[in-house]
């Protein structure tokens, strides 16, 4: 256990499996999803995957991360200078920047679940912008893992589903948990609320929702900025704005390749919400980029199929080592 101080944001936690190994194999960092949805569901991650250490940490405002004031984790300002809802994406990515510098890993892979893909797909560009080719190698691998591309393809896949699961139910389906703070259908990462059949079929398909999980959603951050709508209009583009420092680099069709040829694994669940649509673009800016798909699981597969969740990513890795 330990904890970063990151000045005028607030401090954030982090946990390390096996430290010991940290040196002997380039360690697995993890980025949780929600957003602020804390890390604790992914932590069995670390009993399946034994050959090296796994770093978690819960970003700011949730889990052991939450001492920080709400209006920390957000945009300042919107175009007309009003006060947004929206989280602050490029602050968050600064956050694993410092973290990744205070833990001085020579070389790592980097997961991200669900937000924790785009998360970790932020963190490249941020690297392709501002850091050397020998600091952006020593990302050995990517794992988007239940990650879209996009958010609003995430929301009309979710539409699509909620109207095939009613055609098959011949009417409209059960309505979801009481809506208060406690309800699990508060805290997930879908863009809207959902009938509960929706999220037995496409985001955890355990009953009773097992503990990982409902200990994450009683530790998460505000209602109004969990789940990807509290990140606007994503969609993940490689090439930056004009006025960012990526578009000045004279290098830069030089120095894109450096982050699409990191080996990368996008990874979901058969059921998951996150369709085959909502990834399918990730091949456009990663060259190096497989595809696979968990039969029986969804959103959670992690959690669903430990085994074998397992077992795919510790392939991975040992093949990007």
């Amino acid at each position: 256990m330990g904890s970063l101080k990151i000045p005028g944001r607030g401090t954030i936690s982090y946990r390390i499996f096996r430290p010991n190994q940290l040196k002997q194999k380039a360690p697995l960092v993890v980025l949780h999803g929600g957003p602020l949805v804390p890390c604790n569901y992914l932590l069995p991650l670390a009993y399946v995957i034994v050959d090296r250490s796994l770093i978690f940490y819960d970003q700011l405002g949730c889990g052991q991360s939450a001492n920080i004031a709400s209006r920390s984790v957000l945009t300042k300002t919107t175009e007309d200078s009003t006060s947004s809802s929206i989280l602050d994406v490029d602050s968050m990515v600064q956050d694993l920047d410092r973290l990744l510098e205070h833990w001085g890993l020579p070389e790592y892979h980097l997961l991200g679940h669900s937000f924790g893909g785009i998360l970790l797909f932020e963190y490249l560009k941020y690297c392709l912008a501002n850091k050397s080719p020998e600091d952006i190698q020593k990302c050995h691998s990517a794992i988007l893992a239940s990650a879209p591309t996009s958010t609003t393809i995430v929301e009309e896949e979710v539409q699509r589903l909620c109207k095939d699961l009613e055609s098959a139910s011949g009417g409209a389906l059960e309505d979801d948990w009481d809506d208060d703070d406690d309800a699990p259908a508060r805290v997930g990462t879908l863009p809207k609320k959902v009938p509960k059949r929706f999220r037995l079929e496409h985001e955890c398909r355990m009953n009773p929702i097992p503990f990982p999980l409902t200990d994450s959603y009683s530790r998460a951050g505000p209602v109004k900025l969990r789940g990807l709508q509290s990140i606007g209009n994503y969609n993940a583009t490689l090439i930056a704005p004009k006025e960012t420092e990526l578009a000045k680099r004279k290098d830069e069709d030089e120095r894109m390749l450096a982050v699409l040829s990191t080996p990368t694994l996008v990874l979901r669940g058969q059921y998951d919400f996150v369709t085959e649509t909502c990834v399918k673009n990730w091949d456009r800016v990663f060259e190096n980029c497989r595809y696979m798909t968990l039969a029986g699981c969804s959103h959670y597969g992690m959690l669903e199929n430990e085994s074998m969740y397992g077992s795919v990513l510790s392939s991975f890795l040992g093949d990007c080592d």
